[in-house]
C-alpha cells in the first residue's frame, strides 16, 4: 500500500525542481499534530502566477508514478475560495487516504496560514518565504462572533417549535431534519463559541478536540435519536441548552 508519506516525498520531489513553484506545505491533520491512518493528506502549493495548469500536471505525473489514480473530482474553477482545487484517490492506498490538493497563485494572499484556524503547517520547502502566519485581527473576529451571536439570538425563538411541531402533525422525518437544523446546529455553534471561539464557523467538524469531555457525551447522545418519542424528548434539552448557552455567552 502507497502511504502518505511516500505522496509527501513523491509530489516534493516532482516539484521542488520547478522554479515557478514557490512553497509546498502539508496543511489539515498534519497542521494539528492529528494525521493518522484515516486521515487524509491535505497537500498546498503556491507556484507564481500562470502556472496552475502546469503544476497540476506535474502533481498528477508524480502520484501516477505511484500508482494509477482511481478516482479524481477537481472544483469547477472559479472556485469560492478562488484556488485551484482537486480530490483524488489512488488505486494502491487505502480507501482512506484521500488526497486534496490546492494550488495558490502566488498573488492571492489567501492561503489559509492563520495558526488560529489552521495549526501550524508542515513545510516541505519554501523558497520565496511563502509560509508565514499572517496578522490575525483579533478584534475584527469578535466583532465577527458577537455579531452572529446576537443574529442567533435573534432567530432562535422563531424557529425553535418547528420540530415539535411536525411530532405534532405525525412527520417524524420533517420533524427531525428541523431538530437539527434548529436545535443541533446552533447548539454546537454556541459550543463552539464557548470553548473554540476562533473556529466557530467550523460547524460539526472536530469537536471531539475542543469539547469538554461531558459536553461531548451529552452532545452525542442529543445528536442521535431512535424514536419519535425520543426526539420529543431531546428537543425539550437541546432547546433549554441552547438557551442556556446563549444567556452565559451574551453576558
Amino acid at each position: 500500500m502507497i502511504t502518505r508519506e511516500q505522496i509527501a516525498q513523491a509530489v516534493q520531489e516532482k516539484l521542488e525542481p520547478l522554479q515557478f513553484v514557490n512553497a509546498y506545505w502539508e496543511a489539515g491533520s498534519a497542521s494539528f499534530g492529528r494525521a493518522d491512518e484515516f486521515s487524509d493528506i491535505d497537500l498546498v502549493i503556491d507556484v507564481a502566477d500562470g502556472h496552475v495548469d502546469e503544476t497540476v500536471t506535474a502533481v498528477e505525473e508524480a502520484l501516477t508514478a505511484l500508482s494509477p489514480i482511481a478516482h479524481k473530482y477537481e472544483l469547477p474553477r472559479p472556485t469560492w475560495h478562488g484556488h485551484y482545487q482537486a480530490f483524488l484517490r489512488l488505486r494502491d492506498t487505502n480507501k482512506f487516504l484521500l488526497i486534496d490538493y490546492v494550488i495558490i497563485e502566488h498573488s492571492n494572499k489567501n492561503k489559509f496560514l492563520e495558526p488560529q484556524l489552521h495549526g501550524t503547517p508542515l513545510v516541505y520547502f519554501d523558497r520565496a518565504e511563502v509560509v508565514q502566519a499572517p496578522a490575525f485581527d483579533e478584534e475584527a473576529h469578535q466583532i465577527s462572533l458577537r455579531n452572529t451571536l446576537l443574529d442567533l439570538q435573534a432567530r432562535f425563538p422563531l424557529f425553535v417549535d418547528f420540530a415539535e411541531k411536525e411530532l405534532l402533525r405525525g412527520r417524524p422525518m420533517d420533524a427531525l431534519a428541523f431538530y437539527n437544523a434548529f436545535q443541533i446546529r446552533p447548539l454546537i455553534t454556541l459550543l463552539r463559541m464557548k470553548y473554540d471561539p476562533h473556529r466557530y464557523s467550523f460547524g460539526q467538524r472536530y469537536l471531539y478536540h475542543y469539547l469538554p469531555e461531558g459536553d461531548v457525551a451529552r452532545l452525542e447522545r442529543l445528536t442521535f435519536v431512535g424514536s419519535a418519542a425520543e426526539l420529543q424528548e431531546k428537543i425539550v434539552e437541546a432547546t433549554e441548552w441552547c438557551k442556556e448557552l446563549m444567556e452565559e455567552l451574551g453576558n
